[in-house]
């Protein structure tokens, strides 16, 4: 059994949250920290710690869980205030595409490949 623990949660801006909250009808905010709660959780449903695994590779990914919670907390934190500073439809204009966000989800899924990647180069041949 290995000692290692990955990170259990992650924290955003509240006070960025709270500001969203109010410029939205539906909670923007809240409703951001709930996909970055469950973007934060894919991490270690794809990469479980168990027996199998040598102690190299465990230490490999609990540094790189470090590094998404930094990367995932930074990127939803981004997006909560974008939201914070975003203008309702009803008050601007319809055409609110947000590149940003496709580019977000992009940039996390190279991050999980190259994880998946060493750890199988990592992975000793029986």
């Amino acid at each position: 059994m290995y000692s290692y623990m990955y990170i259990q949660n992650i924290a955003l801006d509240e006070n960025a949250i709270a500001i969203a909250n109010n410029s939205s009808y539906f909670n923007a905010g809240t409703e951001r920290t709930k996909e970055a709660k469950d973007e934060f959780k894919k991490f270690a449903e794809l990469f479980p710690i168990h027996g199998e695994l040598t102690v190299e590779q465990v230490s490999y990914l609990v540094s790189r869980q470090a590094e998404w919670a930094k990367l995932v907390t930074q990127a939803y934190n981004d997006i909560v205030r974008r939201r914070m500073a975003w203008v309702p439809v009803t008050v601007a204009d319809p055409a609110g595409y947000n590149p940003n966000k496709i580019a977000l989800h992009v940039k996390l899924k190279r991050f999980l490949t190259h994880t998946r990647k060493t750890l199988k180069k990592m992975t000793p041949l029986t």
